[in-house]
């Protein structure tokens, strides 16, 4: 697996994990579980689903509202993208409300 650290003044706000297979569901529990803070993740309805384009594309929160992540799948990618809602605003401005 492969992991960076995306910093914004400073501090991290967001880890990425790949990996050369696809992730495993408890791969994805237990990725967000050590980054849950005491909170509980769930799969966020919300978002838009495209795995039409995707081979797979699960969107999550966290119960305190402090992350997000999503993991994607497209032909030989995987990975997994944990953010909070500083880098959301910072990059994506129009989807900051998660």
């Amino acid at each position: 697996m492969e992991v960076v650290l995306i910093f914004l003044n400073g501090k991290a706000e967001s880890i990425i994990i790949n990996s050369p297979t696809p992730m495993l569901s408890g791969t994805i529990d237990a990725l967000l579980e050590a980054n849950s803070q005491g909170a509980k993740w769930e799969i966020d309805a919300t978002k838009a689903d495209n795995s039409k384009i995707l081979d797979k594309h699960i969107f999550f929160k966290r119960s305190d509202g402090n992350a997000s992540a999503e993991y994607t799948a497209v032909g030989s990618y995987h990975g997994i993208q944990i953010k909070t809602p500083t880098f959301t605003k910072a990059t994506h401005p129009e989807a900051a409300g998660f």
